[in-house]
């Protein structure tokens, strides 16, 4: 899968829970990016995004795991190892990523005694956790559950110029002007791009005495 924003895959977990008929919503909280964390039928679910099928957790300052004690699940979504344009969605339990914080703390504490409690911590879905002994599974398959996701790619800045077939660039029509703006204003802001609407007003043109008033 070539490059996909963040934001795309964490929005392609929301709209997987919403397909399966669950009501579903933004939890909006200090630190937590948009989209990080659901309301799904009211269980939370903290969704983490691993581009590289590997996921990081985050450490409050004093070391220890934060946000998965306060959820239910976490949903980590990756690219497909079956089919490079889609991506996977694993859904954990939240002990079960918890136990395998902590397992690779301690994995990295015994190999780097210097280690800072605030280091990032790094979890492959496609490798045993490490301190694991030989012949362990994959971390993946702790998942209790495993679907693939569509991915509806945004706008965003840096995307080339769509072409034609022939190769010749297209003018943007409105539509992807709008869909455009509506991206960008919702990252500019920190919101969940279905939270906002983009609406365009043509004024009535100045008189040319207004100027002067």
């Amino acid at each position: 899968m070539s490059k996909v924003r963040k934001a795309d895959l964490r929005d392609a977990v929301r709209r997987l829970y919403e397909e399966g008929g669950a009501p579903v919503t933004h939890v909006r909280s200090r630190g937590i990016m948009p989209g990080s964390l659901l309301d799904v039928s009211g269980k939370k679910v903290a969704v983490r995004t691993a581009p590289d099928r590997e996921f990081s957790l985050n450490r409050r300052t004093d070391g220890t795991l934060a946000t998965i004690s306060k959820v239910q699940e976490v949903a980590i979504i990756a690219p497909s190892v079956e089919d490079p344009g889609a991506a996977d969605v694993y859904v954990f339990e939240s002990k079960v990523i918890e136990a395998a914080f902590e397992q690779t703390v301690a994995a990295q504490r015994e190999r780097y005694p210097g280690i800072s409690d605030k280091a990032p911590v790094f979890i492959s879905l496609d490798r045993p956790l490490r301190g694991s002994s030989e012949g362990s599974a994959p971390f993946s398959n702790q998942a209790r559950l495993k679907k693939p996701a569509k991915i509806k790619r945004s706008w965003r800045k840096g995307n080339s110029q769509p072409t034609s077939a022939k190769g010749t660039p297209q003018q943007e029509s409105m539509a992807q002007f709008r869909e455009r703006v509506r991206f960008e204003f919702a990252e500019l802001q920190g919101l969940p791009v279905t939270e906002v609407a983009v609406e365009f007003r043509i004024l009535p043109p100045r008189a040319p005495d207004d100027d002067n008033k």
